[in-house]
């Protein structure tokens, strides 16, 4: 994976609905295509999940552990496949109350998350 260490508390936030984040939770799987808008530039060691309504808000956040990137004649599209998905101990509401549509850039801070406790965390499930 190509994550800078200046980027080790980015988090790619994805807005997806209640119900694909329950029907596809099990796969571990998360994309990005349809267009080249949609396909993050940067890649990241975390994806947070921000479900739409009733819960507008981040409620989960997912440790990568591989994103594969295609660009082809079809337009871009990326898979990042996932180690683990952890509920947030409180969800996180967007800073203006706007939802995500497709994704934004966060910091695990802005998560209330610990850069030094997520890297340990990631260190030790990517390893099992």
């Amino acid at each position: 994976m190509n994550v800078k260490r200046e980027n080790e508390d980015m988090v790619i936030v994805r807005g997806i609905n209640s119900d694909w984040f329950e029907d596809n939770f099990k796969d571990m799987e998360v994309y990005f295509g349809g267009n080249n808008i949609a396909v993050p530039i940067h890649d990241a060691y975390y994806i947070g999940f921000y479900l739409e309504k009733p819960k507008s808000a981040i409620t989960h956040i997912g440790i990568v552990k591989d994103i594969k990137r295609t660009d082809d004649s079809q337009g871009k599209s990326a898979i990042a496949y996932l180690s683990a998905i952890i509920e947030l101990p409180q969800k996180i509401t967007t800073h203006d109350s706007h939802a995500i549509r497709k994704h934004e850039y966060w910091k695990l801070s802005e998560l209330e998350l610990s850069t030094q406790d997520m890297t340990k965390l990631r260190q030790i499930i990517t390893r099992l």
